[in-house]
């Protein structure tokens, strides 16, 4: 098998929301879909591009329709309420506090508010996941397991510096493969003869939680 359950939604994601694209689908949804359809379609000659390009179009209809959704509860609710919105905690101007019906609306536009802005933080770092896991390719990491596990455990944000996340990444890779043989960035053997230190094994551990190799 060529790539993972994590590359498979990641790259989904990275599609949904190229060229500043908004994603409306929650990432449960996605994610128990994206998983679903790795369970039926992925085998061992399957490329992750081909089976991106085959399913795409049900994610980008899903989507729309979340997005319809929304939008039509957005443009109902400012249908229906021409004015600013009245504060919840405040008196309306005939001295009456809001109805539990507005109490209801209004929960539910603050509810879809926040939760444009949580998709908006998840694009980033869906992006930012894309564009390091690109960096691996690029470089000739192609460990997927190893991949795999590093990015289960790396927290990115949307303000993370992929230049430096990279960095720190590929250091990880050459001090896990040190005693495989050679790594990308160090084809001749990784550390050479220079052993290496309990303290960046014990960093390599922490990001992998694996257990530190047996000295020779």
């Amino acid at each position: 098998m060529k790539f993972t359950k994590t590359q498979l939604l990641d790259t989904l994601k990275a599609k949904l929301t190229a060229n500043g694209k908004h994603l409306s689908i929650s990432e449960k949804t996605i994610k128990s879909l994206s998983d679903s359809h790795y369970d039926l379609l992925v085998s061992e000659e399957t490329e992750l591009d081909d089976l991106v390009a085959k399913i795409l179009p049900q994610y980008v209809s899903l989507n729309g329709n979340y997005e319809k959704d929304n939008a039509d509860f957005v443009k109902k609710w400012k249908e229906e309420h021409p004015e600013n919105k009245p504060e919840p905690t405040k008196p309306n101007k005939e001295g009456n506090e809001p109805s539990e019906t507005e109490k209801k609306l209004l929960e539910r536009l603050e509810a879809l508010e926040k939760k444009d802005a949580e998709h908006e933080a998840e694009k980033l770092v869906s992006q930012k996941r894309s564009e390091l896991l690109s960096k691996f390719k690029e470089k000739g990491i192609k460990d997927s397991k190893w991949i795999d596990k590093y990015m289960s455990k790396l927290n990115l944000t949307k303000d993370s510096d992929i230049e430096q996340e990279f960095t720190d990444a590929e250091e990880f890779y050459n001090l896990s493969h040190a005693k495989g043989g050679g790594t990308p960035g160090n084809p001749g053997g990784g550390n050479g003869d220079k052993p290496i230190g309990a303290d960046r094994w014990a960093g390599v551990n922490k990001i992998l939680g694996t257990s530190k190799p047996a000295d020779k």
